[in-house]
């Protein structure tokens, strides 16, 4: 019977990672210290909370973290940033209006970060995820997100249910 591969796993215990004062990641895995690494995650749709990749300036997988719960304080803060500035998707708040013309829809929607309008070519860039989550891809390939559908106003439930 042919051995199993190794896929990488990382012990939380034997990682450790932070940044300089020029704001490049490093981690330290063991006794061997990476510097300019990057934070992949493996499932950033479904499982964002689990199996983050740390990957080399040079594209080589250092191992795979199977969660940032056991990790320590900084270690966690670090990759959590990374990981926020790397996969940053506005947060849908409020649906203003969508109007749909010729097949392509326009939204006016209030973001965590203000007013926005954007197009929607295709419904299939419109993805239900568990029920009451929302992914949209824009005309131009920016996601956003609704985390919650039931947690906006009336208004803007029903907006987003005539769509999705």
């Amino acid at each position: 019977m042919p051995d199993k591969p190794d896929i990488g796993l990382l012990d939380p215990r034997d990682v450790s990672v932070w940044r300089d004062t020029t704001r490049r990641l490093y981690a330290r895995v063991g006794d061997r210290e990476h510097e300019d690494i990057r934070a992949v995650w493996l499932f950033p749709v479904s499982r964002r909370a689990e199996y983050v990749s740390l990957v080399t300036d040079a594209g080589k997988e250092i191992g795979i973290l199977p969660s940032l719960k056991a990790l320590d304080s900084t270690s966690r803060k670090a990759l959590e940033e990374e990981l926020q500035r790397a996969y940053f998707v506005p947060q849908i708040t409020r649906v203003i209006d969508v109007q749909e013309r010729f097949g392509v829809s326009e939204w006016h929607v209030e973001i965590d970060r203000g007013p926005r309008t954007f197009e929607v070519r295709d419904r299939e860039d419109i993805h239900t995820i568990g029920g009451s989550r929302v992914l949209i891809t824009d005309a131009d390939g920016n996601v956003l997100e609704i985390p919650d559908v039931a947690r906006l106003d009336r208004a803007s439930q029903l907006l987003v249910e005539t769509l999705v």
